[in-house]
This record gives C-alpha cells, sequence and structure tokens, in this order.
C-alpha cells in the first residue's frame, strides 16, 4: 500500500513537471524568467 502511494505521488510529480515544461513551451521567453518554479523544473 505504502509503494502504491509512492507511485502516485511520483506520477502525479512527474505529470506536474511535465505540464509545466509544456507551459513554458507556450511562453514566450520572457515569461520564464519570471516564475523560478518553472526555471527550475527546466534546469
Amino acid at each position: 500500500m505504502h509503494s502504491q502511494n509512492d507511485k502516485t505521488q511520483v506520477a502525479l510529480h512527474i505529470r506536474k513537471v511535465y505540464d509545466s515544461q509544456m507551459a513554458v513551451n507556450q511562453l514566450p521567453r520572457k515569461g520564464l524568467t519570471g516564475n523560478p518554479n518553472l526555471r527550475r523544473h527546466l534546469l
């Protein structure tokens, strides 16, 4: 049960990072520097 929860957390994290990268790809370059969270995911 514990490992299943861990798998879910990892999947959610990967999804969140992926969504962040997609969002950044849609934004102009300028928007990237305004959001440290998104930039950290990309680096």
